[in-house]
């Protein structure tokens, strides 16, 4: 059953919110002199030699996952609150692009919404190796920081409850149900009254670790039905590409009969 929160609603996965960060083979505080500025190094972040009470200085930047942006948000205030001499900037510009930049050796941690990627399916260099190569050597970490449900969001005037079971996510998603009132929904919401328009699918734009885990629930609950490959790319065939959370979010919102999937705070 999913539930509506003023006009937007619904739950349908768990995934887990992670940051990738560079980790080194050597854990005395000598390695500092390697000089890597990623925010794992075991290096500089709380200095041995440095009071607790003195705080950390200093300032790191991350990029990616938007869906992560409002707990990392709330990480970074109490954070900044405890050491005032510390600044953590985070671009939720979206999973995909914050591991570039990552291996790119512009960020020093990325948010992603999946762990590194260890082999590669389009030729390119794994994200892992690369990430190794960014860190001189040293492999990358992915570090849990958070759990965040997947939330299926609609908005479709006097319908507070829907029942949308897997096979019906997937259909709604592929384009294989096309509006509120087919047979299949109104069979599985017996006494709502669901309205004769059309439903607009909004996904996301970007390479997203939220599209990823979204398909591989869809792959594993509904299987028969999704048979696309869950990647950051959005597989289906239906539907308009929206930036980041907050761009399909803002979409559903405002559009009469749209559907998105999107982290459970940009629903609520």
């Amino acid at each position: 059953m999913i539930t509506r929160t003023g006009r937007l609603a619904g739950i349908a996965v768990v995934g887990a919110l992670a940051l990738a960060a560079c980790g080194s083979d050597n854990n005395s505080s000598s390695s500092s002199a390697a000089g890597t500025s990623a925010a794992a190094d075991t290096s500089s972040s709380a200095g041995a030699s440095t009071s607790a009470a003195a705080g950390v200085t200093g300032t790191l930047n991350g990029e990616g996952s938007s869906a992560q942006k409002n707990a990392i948000a709330q990480v970074i205030t109490g954070f900044q609150t405890a050491n005032p001499g510390a600044t953590v900037n985070y671009n939720g510009t979206g999973s995909g692009a914050g591991i570039k930049q990552f291996n790119a050796g512009q960020v020093d941690f990325a948010g992603s919404d999946s762990a590194l990627k260890t082999a590669s399916t389009d030729g390119t260099t794994p994200e892992a190796d690369a990430a190794k190569t960014r860190c001189q050597g040293n492999p990358a970490w992915n570090l849990p920081m958070v759990a965040g449900p997947i939330a299926v969001a609609y908005n479709v005037k006097g319908v507070s409850k829907l029942t949308l079971t897997p096979d019906l996510t997937a259909k709604i998603f592929s384009g294989a149900i096309k509006t509120w009132d087919d047979a299949a929904l109104k069979a599985a919401n017996a006494g709502v009254a669901l309205p004769s328009e059309p439903i607009k699918v909004f996904y996301r734009s970007d390479e997203s670790g939220t599209t990823e885990n979204f398909q591989k629930y869809l792959n594993g609950a509904a299987g028969t039905v999704w048979t696309e490959k869950a990647s950051k790319k959005f597989a289906g065939k239906v539907g308009e590409g929206k930036p980041k959370s907050d761009g399909v979010s803002a979409a559903v919102k405002a559009t009469e009969g749209g559907v998105t999937y999107a982290e459970w705070s940009f629903a609520t």
